[in-house]
């Protein structure tokens, strides 16, 4: 397993805490929708998800 530069680190640290703030925002979308017996509406979800995919695309072209 390869080391994480100095550079890195840090960097990587703050989008893993991100990640799990935005676990915890994505479970209470979830819960709203439930309570709200109203879904996410699509416009809102295409946006997120097309981020998300960005987001990959990104992290996956710096594995290389």
């Amino acid at each position: 397993m390869e080391q994480l530069t100095e550079r890195q680190f840090p960097v990587l640290l703050r989008l893993q805490g991100l990640l799990d703030e935005t676990m915890a925002v994505s479970r209470a979308i979830l819960d709203n929708t439930f309570e709200d017996v109203e879904p996410l509406p699509k416009d809102d979800y295409v946006f997120i998800r097309d981020q998300l995919v960005e987001i990959d695309h990104i992290l996956h072209t710096s594995t290389k």
